[in-house]
């Protein structure tokens, strides 16, 4: 792996009723970069090799409350995010 790097890999799922969220929208951005990923029928996603720093992480799916929250990556790491998402009602 690259040392300037970070790999960074998820799910996205709700966990009142115990369901995975397939095809969740992830948005990783900061002023130089935007990475964006599709999650699987497993709601699991993934970004690798982007570079370390701080970014803006976005998460959207419909019919539930978006998630918006800052996250920092450093050198190297490989990071394991679980998204609880809850529905608007």
């Amino acid at each position: 792996m690259d040392t300037l790097t970070v790999n960074v890999f998820g799910k996205v799922f709700n966990p009142k009723i115990r369901i995975d969220l397939p095809h969740a929208d992830v948005r990783l951005s900061n002023n130089q970069n935007l990475y964006t990923a599709n999650c699987d029928k497993n709601g699991e996603f993934k970004f690798t090799h982007i570079p370390s720093g701080k970014y803006q992480i976005r998460v959207s799916f419909i019919g539930y409350t978006g998630l918006t929250d800052s996250v920092e990556f450093k050198t190297g790491e490989i990071v394991e995010l679980n998204i609880k998402m809850w529905t608007y009602y």
